[in-house]
């Protein structure tokens, strides 16, 4: 009966064709995946720059001494000619915690480890610090983390009091670090700083991320 071993020659001939054609997909895209993986691997990445800070650990050491830190941080900001950030918050505060975090990722581990000296203010339950915190203003009347900035003569150039850092969970790194370097180029120009933190929307930050990896 001559059936069967037509069969077998058909499915022989369907396994030997698609034999050659999976082969031949493989030699056609895996130049494409290794070329994308190389060409990812070449990308920076964005949290390990050479001068990021992602080894340090911001805390709100409750046991710290502010006015002691500011008179250290005062002393190196002059023999480096840079600003000095004082940051209030606490650890309770989740908010504090996010703003920490980024705090040590690219670019604004960059920017910050630049232009100042950090200097963490510890406010507890609401009930510690207050009177160091009321020497620049109000800083925490929006809520926590809030900053002042002030220069390298302790004479204060900016005081967030309306909040702008109360949200830093919802704020990305890259508009915080956006939000200080214009906040320093008025510093340095003596003109006014925002109060607000633009955050950029998810089409617009879909498309610098596709920008960068083509770039």
């Amino acid at each position: 009966m001559p059936t069967l071993p037509i069969l077998q020659r058909t499915l022989s001939l369907y396994r030997h064709s698609f034999s050659i054609l999976l082969i031949s997909g493989i030699s056609v895209f895996a130049p494409l995946f290794c070329h994308a993986e190389n060409a990812s691997s070449a990308q920076p990445h964005i949290t390990d720059s050479p001068t990021t800070q992602s080894s340090i650990n911001y805390t709100y050491d409750p046991l710290a001494n502010p006015r002691e830190d500011l008179k250290s941080a005062l002393h190196h900001a002059q023999k480096k000619n840079t600003l000095v950030l004082l940051i209030f918050g606490a650890e309770w505060c989740g908010d504090c915690r996010s703003l920490n975090r980024k705090m040590t990722e690219s670019p604004l581990a960059d920017t910050l480890s630049k232009n100042f000296e950090i200097v963490h203010i510890d406010i507890g339950e609401w009930n510690k610090n207050l009177d160091f915190a009321k020497q620049f203003g109000n800083p925490i009347a929006g809520g926590i983390p809030s900053i002042a900035i002030i220069d390298n003569n302790n004479e204060v150039k900016f005081v967030a009091e309306g909040g702008t850092f109360a949200n830093a969970r919802r704020s990305q790194t890259t508009s915080i670090n956006q939000w200080f370097e214009n906040a320093i180029t008025n510093i340095n120009t003596n003109a006014p700083v925002s109060n607000k933190i633009k955050n950029e929307g998810i089409i617009e930050g879909i498309i610098k991320r596709i920008s960068a990896l083509i770039s």
